[in-house]
């Protein structure tokens, strides 16, 4: 463990390290500041997913971010902050201090981060590695809220109500006016981050770091490129919600088929068609699908996708798994029909409970599934024949009945047809 850490926090003990070093984020940043364009933002649609939301000083309580970061006093902000429940970050010698009588070390998730001046303002490209011990100080929270936000892997970040002006008042959250000193004091160090955002936006592109502005009409949009929330948004690579599964239900994959049979037969379907014994009996499943009015099937172990090519009945969805098939080998989700067409021979003897168990998962009302219980005509590249598991009807029967309730039942020349409902 490194003797320093640009961030720590106190366990009622000791100091411990906050570990919040990342390489890179696959979120983006939004740092959000107090000037009066944060006004023209909507705030509902500042948070969610795939975005970070860094609220610095007063932004709070308007915007509760995902992580806030202030450099002065305690006093200088609402006191409710301190007692949120996300990551509160300030200046690393104010352990000590206190708010309303709590010791800042005492309240929840509260974290403070060491700061040193810089040599030179590239220093910032310095202090972001693994190997950092304190981050920029530059008299003013902006500065170092980038330096951390870099620290943490964030490479796309976004600045909103950032306007280093006082053109339109002074602050998103009043109407009353500043001391002229005080705006004396703001316009010049305005001046100052204005000029510096312009240097870390120009110099980051060449780094790999975007900064871009979300924020309408404000004046720092004259020295970075403008994009409105809603845009950003829209632009977000967000995964699909997704089935939800109780626990029960989830299997590893490994235990349906191993990583060296899985590479087998992803080659096999690679070097030639294969797996097409559903599209040559598309009669009979076009049949059973409409007997039970089906608009929904799985195709288990789908192989060259023969059935769905094959099929006419325009109303029924069509949903594919094959683990030999990269494009569709992600367990699926359960549906309401189900058919495996001569694939269980196909399955590794030791996995095949594992497989009938996960079928009947995936079946919510109905399946029909063929067995072939003869040699196939294809040799793998291992050498052995294609059909790994060569047993009769008696042992068919004693492994499916274990998962499922039979129907109906036909052979014809060693070939096995079954309808099953899940038990």
């Amino acid at each position: 463990m490194r003797s320093k850490a640009p961030i720590m926090y106190h366990d009622g003990e000791r100091w411990r390290h906050w570990e919040c070093y990342n390489s890179t984020q696959k979120n983006v940043a939004i740092l959000v500041g107090g000037g009066p364009s944060l006004n023209k933002i909507n705030l509902a649609n500042l948070t969610g997913p795939g975005k970070t939301v860094f609220g610095l000083n007063t932004t709070y309580p308007a915007v509760r971010p995902d992580i806030w970061i202030g450099m002065d006093d305690p006093k200088c902000y609402n006191r409710q902050v301190f007692y949120e429940p996300f990551p509160k970050i300030m200046r690393g010698n104010y352990g000590n201090l206190e708010c309303e009588g709590v010791t800042l070390t005492t309240l929840p998730n509260t974290y403070f981060a060491s700061v040193k001046p810089y040599s030179h303002k590239a220093d910032i490209f310095h202090r972001i590695d693994k190997d950092t011990e304190a981050f920029i100080w530059d008299k003013n929270v902006f500065v170092t809220a980038l330096n951390i936000i870099l620290y943490m892997g964030y490479r796309e970040i976004y600045l909103a109500g950032v306007d280093f002006s006082i053109d339109e008042g002074d602050y998103f959250y009043s109407e009353d006016f500043l001391p002229n000193k005080y705006k004396r004091w703001n316009q010049s160090l305005y001046n100052h981050l204005y000029r510096y955002t312009d240097w870390i936006a120009s110099t980051g592109r060449m780094c790999g770091i975007s900064i871009e502005s979300i924020s309408p009409d404000s004046p720092i949009n004259k020295v970075l490129p403008y994009i409105s929330l809603e845009q950003l948004n829209n632009n977000l690579k967000l995964p699909e919600p997704g089935s939800l599964y109780h626990s029960g239900d989830l299997v590893e994959e490994t235990s349906l088929v191993s990583d060296e049979y899985k590479k087998l037969l992803q080659h096999e379907h690679s070097s030639s068609t294969w797996g097409v014994m559903a599209g040559k009996i598309i009669n009979t499943l076009e049949t059973f699908l409409s007997q039970n009015n089906a608009t929904e099937v799985l195709d288990y172990g789908a192989g060259s996708s023969s059935f769905k090519k094959a099929l006419t009945l325009k109303d029924i969805k069509v949903y594919e798994y094959d683990p030999g098939v990269p494009s569709i080998d992600k367990r699926p989700a359960p549906r309401d029909y189900t058919i495996c067409i001569d694939v269980l021979e196909h399955i590794e003897p030791d996995l095949i409970d594992s497989v009938l168990e996960d079928l009947a998962r995936v079946t919510n009302k109905k399946g029909y599934f063929t067995i072939a219980m003869y040699p196939a005509q294809r040799i793998l590249k291992d050498g052995r024949n294609a059909h790994l598991i060569l047993e009769d009807t008696s042992w068919w029967l004693s492994k499916l009945c274990k998962y499922f309730n039979i129907t109906n039942l036909k052979e014809v020349d060693k070939q096995l047809e079954v309808e099953v409902v899940p038990t």
